[in-house]
């Protein structure tokens, strides 16, 4: 709006450029979701390969083809090559920092996408895809098997409690962190 402003020699104060949209609701009205995370590939590791390399960060547990979904914070979901593993934390081995470090989709950024599966840019790599919660399970299962991607991530939704934190301490969350519903 400054800008706009100081580019406008007819400037009045209507245009549009000086309002923005707001939307007010409880709280109590609003639902948090999830969102998954797809990858396409696994940055030319082996199925095996990944598997060793997430056990430093993860203790899994194979789940077999019943849909799993993660009870706790700090547990994932993975759905690869037709099973569902559990992915519990190695709390011993991770260090919880501030309050983004405490995030479920930092810690799998940080701990799995970025070092792993090579995945820099959660905004802008097209390697990646997000499918909120709201979907049901079985979507990331459907999109594993008919291979358009490789692996699935589940977790909780982060909740009204862990955005204020952030917020409080003035971080940005990861891309896709939440999905919010109501939307405008």
């Amino acid at each position: 709006a400054k800008e706009s402003r100081e580019n406008n020699p007819n400037h009045t104060g209507e245009e549009p450029y000086n309002f923005f949209l707001s939307y007010m609701i409880a709280q109590s009205h609003l639902k948090l979701y999830e969102f998954n995370r797809l990858v396409r590939d696994l940055n030319g590791l082996s199925n095996k390969e990944f598997l060793m390399q997430l056990d430093e960060w993860f203790r899994i547990e194979d789940r077999g083809t019943e849909i799993y979904r993660p009870s706790k914070k700090h547990h994932f979901s993975m759905y690869l090559d037709g099973i569902y593993y559990s992915l519990y934390l190695r709390k011993t081995n991770y260090e919880f920092t501030d309050s983004l470090s405490t995030l479920d989709p930092y810690i799998l950024f940080i701990k799995v996408l970025k070092p792993l599966l090579g995945i820099e840019d959660l905004k802008n790599d097209r390697r990646i895809s997000y499918l909120p919660g709201r979907n049901d399970t079985f979507e990331v299962k459907k999109l594993v098997d008919e291979g358009t991607f490789a692996v699935g991530f589940g977790m909780l939704p982060l909740t009204f409690e862990e955005i204020k934190l952030i917020a409080d301490a003035g971080l940005t969350m990861p891309p896709k962190s939440t999905c919010i519903e109501p939307k405008l």
